[in-house]
């Protein structure tokens, strides 16, 4: 499973004036947030939405199995303004594709769309941290006489 945030025109809108202000750094200080902090924000969220299944200590080549939720099931990789999600380790965590598609043993059941809300619902709280962290630059520019 895999989803992409990328910051979307409503978004930008709301870092505009911000932005304007400080053109030759907004993209690198954005994209450092996004990547550094950002990312794993949206990772708790999916994290916490992530449905879990019975396991009844059922072991795998020998090796007692954990659950996605209670590993490093998810990774990130950088865009430009964005990254995208997806999971670590696809073998062994590629039951995490059914529950959003309604296949393997999620057939016939509502598609658990965990990894788009996730990401949907961290949309709001990195925007405002990308705004006061704008802000934070311009006040220091200005305050360096810049």
């Amino acid at each position: 499973m895999e989803t992409i945030f990328k910051l979307k025109d409503d978004d930008l809108q709301k870092l505009v004036d911000s932005i304007m202000k400080i053109p030759d750094l907004a993209e690198s200080i954005m994209n450092d947030y996004l990547h550094n902090q950002g990312a794993n924000i949206v990772i708790d969220k999916i994290t916490e939405r992530m449905p879990v299944g019975v396991n009844n200590n059922k072991k795998y080549k020998g090796y007692p199995r954990t659950h996605a939720k209670y590993s490093l099931s998810l990774t990130f990789t950088k865009m430009n303004l964005g990254f995208a999600i997806k999971t670590s380790r696809s073998p062994f965590f590629g039951y995490l594709y059914f529950p959003a598609f309604g296949e393997g043993t999620s057939k016939h059941n509502a598609p658990n769309l965990f990894f788009e809300e996730g990401a949907e619902s961290a949309r709001e709280p990195i925007v405002d941290e990308l705004a006061k962290l704008l802000e934070e630059k311009i006040k220091e520019g200005l305050s360096n006489g810049k």
